[in-house]
């Protein structure tokens, strides 16, 4: 690392945009005399980094120029991973219970029970979702939609397992 980047501690950096992004941020303030207050800063580092780094993987650009929005939403993926809903048993128990009830027991307007139920969802990887059900740490309640039976912490979030910090990395 560069002066002034902070790096992990232990490992690499992760592949693609995050360490192009950080191994330029590096060469620009190695080179010094940057005004990090200039308008122009931020500038130059953008104009280097997209000519570094590929923006349009999907050719999504090309299939929107061709009015192809079926084919866009085909191929567009904000997050890359797919990733499973879970719910988890936090808060007042009141709060979530009865829609986790009415959930179980496929009764009741179901868009109007996951909505109930959104405060208490969080999402994870879905090879982790599917590694946690082997463990019998989240039972299954529909397909990408699981209940968690391991512990949760507001700050940390699932804790059943430690899982790989390499996994955590998108």
């Amino acid at each position: 690392m560069g002066p002034g980047v902070v790096g992990p501690a232990e490992g690499g950096l992760p592949p693609g945009a995050y360490r192009a992004g950080t191994q330029l941020t590096s060469a620009l303030l190695g080179q010094g005399g940057l005004d990090l207050h200039s308008p122009e800063a931020p500038r130059g580092y953008f104009a280097q980094l997209f000519q570094t780094v590929m923006t349009d993987g999907g050719e999504i650009q090309k299939l929107r120029r061709e009015l192809d929005y079926p084919e866009v939403a085909r191929r567009f993926r904000l997050i890359e991973e797919e990733t499973a809903s879970v719910v988890v048993h936090h808060g007042p128990e009141q709060a979530w219970r009865p829609a986790l009830d009415r959930l179980r027991a496929k009764t009741g307007n179901g868009r109007q029970i996951l909505r109930a139920l959104q405060p208490f969802v969080v999402n994870v990887r879905r090879g982790e979702f599917d590694r946690y059900v082997q463990m019998g740490l989240i039972r299954s309640l529909a397909p990408g939609l699981g209940e968690w039976l391991g512990r949760y912490d507001p700050v940390r979030g699932l804790t059943g397992e430690d899982p790989d910090p390499d996994s955590l990395v998108i």
